[in-house]
């Protein structure tokens, strides 16, 4: 049970507001208990590993949501090391908590966060386990494997400093940036009369892992350093069909792929397949012929299976009228792309890509910091 928790009151923001604002130590607001916000887009495939229909958006946590906590003052030794901060209805909390320390207008606070999906989901406060670098700057880093899990991994940096235009002991407000790429199929069948079953996908030649990092130095506008690296790319079939290698993307399909029969003209439509991968190049291959490729698998009724390879690098935009399309080189951060796939038995495969950003929402609006007696 949490013993003394925090609790972020929306209703009485301007009390504390107008408290922080002063120009002077003042030694009873340094006493004053450190709390959270949080705010970020979420867009998770927490549901069972059929990879059918599962993607679940949101635009705010939910209830439930927590993320790990590591912090200090100035280069003292961490006042917060993964710590749980977890949201209850609309109020952050956690246990025990710190006070604020003010004792020079040189002071400053470095907080750094990591989203983690279901903290407890079965090993997952141990594998992937955070590494925190306590030199400076500080720096926290995870270890994502895409064959292992899929959650929305995001992190967050902040530096609260003496004379933050806040006030020095208002909410600490987090916004959470997306560490991957969003990647969606939707599958059509555009041949003239005959009917097929979707039967599965997979990548090939794709990184297969890498650790995402936040490190606290910042730019002129009080962003955190964010960066990828041990990044490994295998020349092994990644995704989500039941017959791969151990490279496989377990998540992604293998344990529960829902064959889906596509009568002709039909779409898939509101029914994606969603697999949250590690940013990296697809125009860059492994020895002679190790192109990044997508391989759709399908069988016509009445027929054997069969089977498309698609070069990613080789599948351009939808472009803008007056535009010329574009190839897309590379997956970023924060990006979601949504490749629009048509499968003709009369003309073959068509695949194009639309991209769009994840959104950005902001923390939630800072609260008055009550504690729970």
């Amino acid at each position: 049970m949490l013993t003394c928790i925090i609790r972020i009151a929306a209703a009485v923001t301007g009390a504390l507001l107008l408290a922080g604002c002063s120009s002077t130590l003042d030694p009873a607001r340094s006493e004053a208990p450190i709390g959270f916000s949080a705010g970020s887009a979420l867009l998770r495939d927490d549901a069972p590993p059929t990879k059918f229909g599962q993607a679940i958006e949101g635009t705010s946590f939910q209830s439930g949501s927590s993320f790990l906590l590591y912090g200090r003052r100035n280069t003292d030794p961490l006042l917060f090391s993964a710590r749980e901060v977890s949201l209850s209805g609309s109020l952050w909390e956690y246990e025990n908590p710190e006070q604020w320390n003010w004792t020079s207008d040189s002071d400053y606070y470095d907080f750094l966060a990591l989203y983690l999906g279901d903290l407890h989901d079965a090993g997952r406060l141990t594998n992937p386990l955070p590494s925190c670098n306590t030199d400076n700057p500080l720096s926290v880093s995870v270890a994502y494997d895409p064959s292992q899990e899929q959650y929305d991994l995001m992190l967050a940096g902040k530096r609260r400093t003496y004379d933050a235009p806040e006030g020095r002991t208002a909410t600490v407000h987090l916004t959470f940036l997306h560490m991957l790429s969003a990647v969606k199929l939707r599958i059509a069948n555009v041949s003239d009369a005959s009917s097929l079953t979707f039967t599965g996908y997979h990548f090939e030649n794709l990184v297969s892992r890498g650790t995402a990092s936040v490190t606290a130095t910042y730019d002129g506008e009080g962003n955190a350093s964010y960066a990828w690296t041990g990044l490994t790319r295998l020349a092994t079939a990644v995704g989500g069909t039941a017959n791969l290698s151990t490279e496989a993307l377990n998540a992604l399909g293998t344990a529960g792929f829902l064959p889906h029969a596509l009568s002709p003209g039909e779409n898939q439509g509101n029914h994606s397949y969603l697999d949250l991968m590690i940013p990296q190049r697809l125009d860059e291959k492994i020895g002679i012929d190790g192109w990044p490729a997508l391989v759709l698998e399908y069988t016509p009724t009445g027929e054997s299976a069969t089977s498309a390879r698609i070069l990613l690098k080789d599948i351009y935009t939808d472009p803008a009228p007056g535009q010329e399309p574009a190839a897309i080189s590379k997956w970023e951060m924060g990006k979601q792309y949504l490749y629009e796939i048509e499968l003709s038995l009369d003309g073959g495969v068509q695949v194009h890509v639309t991209t769009s950003d994840w959104d950005s929402v902001p923390a939630e609006t800072p609260g008055l910091l009550l504690p729970e007696l």
